[in-house]
């Protein structure tokens, strides 16, 4: 009984994150930044005065990890406004680069009926969103909010409509 409760409440836990993602899809990517940046930099600092202290052999790499981790975290946290619209001209330039190469690769194998061929299309709206992405990374930002909101939710249903059937998953017969 007692895990069905914690599979509700991590359930309950990330609808609510999708609602308010809904709701302020802007400051609550906002957020998840600073967040991300705040974990990252303790997380730097852990391993800088670890490394200090311990008596390993890769002392090295730990302390440089540490540091990397402590500048990715400030960065984040401090200007996760700024990060998190690199983050769409970055996937902006993905969708392009990956339609543009897959669209060539398509017309040279069928020089027939382009405009029939799925992937062909497919790549062509690809190509075509990657432009609006680069050109409107704030869009972007909104809706990359948007789109997390509503997966939470779905997420959040999943787990608990699956924490009312895990009663009958659980039921097996050992035979001695």
């Amino acid at each position: 009984m007692k895990k069905n409760i914690i599979t509700y409440v991590i359930g309950a836990i990330l609808i609510a994150g999708g609602i308010l993602l809904l709701i302020n899809p802007h400051g609550s990517i906002n957020s998840i930044v600073k967040c991300i940046g705040l974990v990252l930099g303790i997380t730097g600092l852990v391993k800088f005065f670890y490394a200090l202290y311990s008596n390993s052999n890769d002392k090295g790499e730990a302390i440089f990890s540490g540091v990397v981790n402590l500048t990715a975290g400030l960065i984040l946290y401090l200007n996760s406004t700024g990060a998190t619209r690199l983050i769409s001209i970055v996937l902006g330039l993905w969708l392009v680069l990956s339609s543009a190469s897959a669209l060539v690769i398509v017309a040279i194998g069928n020089k027939k009926n382009l405009l029939s061929n799925k992937p062909f299309i497919v790549n062509a709206v690809k190509l075509l969103v990657g432009i609006i992405i680069i050109v409107t990374p704030v869009v972007t930002w909104i809706f990359t909010g948007l789109a997390m909101g509503i997966i939470l939710i779905i997420i959040g249903i999943y787990v608990i409509i699956s924490g009312m059937g895990e009663k009958s998953i659980y039921k097996v017969k050992v035979k001695k």
